[in-house]
């Protein structure tokens, strides 16, 4: 197994970042779909302020 790891820093603007948080609390099926077929088991995402934590397991 690998494990990857991505910071980023998210525009300061918090209507911005409510709306990344929406649109990762609600992943399309497909998008579970397509991660699987590339071989990614599992993703984590964390938020501190504007600064987004991921981390990938394939």
């Amino acid at each position: 197994m690998q494990e990857f790891a991505l910071t980023i820093d998210l525009v300061d603007d918090e209507q911005a970042i409510a709306e990344y948080v929406r649109h990762h609390a609600e992943v399309w099926p497909e998008v579970i779909r397509d991660l699987r077929s590339v071989g990614i088991t599992d993703m984590r995402i964390w938020l501190l302020g504007r600064r987004m934590f991921m981390l990938m397991q394939a």
